[in-house]
């Protein structure tokens, strides 16, 4: 079977509209402390929402996902990247990063701890 070099390349598209958004940072495993700055970045493949809110999540990175704290609330100009102070009293434990907004689609993190 032979593919065209055209299909190929709009199923490359559609997973990059689909994405929406892709996390940069933080690095699988990578571990912080309570007290720290993190730098949480990600690429924003779409660029027109309006707004969209960060979350922590723990548990399985799932279609059905277990949503921790809200971390902040985006809004326009959109940024790619977020700097987050982790509470002096922060539970200990692995989390996830979800960004949320009107699609479908909730893309997470690679998993971090904070220990």
């Amino acid at each position: 079977m032979k593919l065209s070099l055209a299909c190929v390349v709009l199923a490359a598209v559609s997973l990059v509209s689909a994405a929406e958004f892709a996390f940069t940072e933080p690095k699988l495993n990578a571990t912080y402390h309570p007290g720290d700055t993190v730098k949480i970045q990600w690429h924003d493949y779409d660029g027109t929402k309006p707004t969209a809110s960060l979350w922590l999540g723990t548990g399985q990175r799932a279609l059905h996902w277990h949503p921790y704290k809200i971390i902040a609330n985006l809004t326009e100009p959109f940024p790619t990247s977020y700097t987050w102070s982790i509470p002096k009293n922060f539970k200990k434990q692995r989390y996830y990063l979800v960004i949320t907004n009107q699609t479908p689609y909730q893309p997470k993190s690679d998993y971090f701890f904070v220990a």
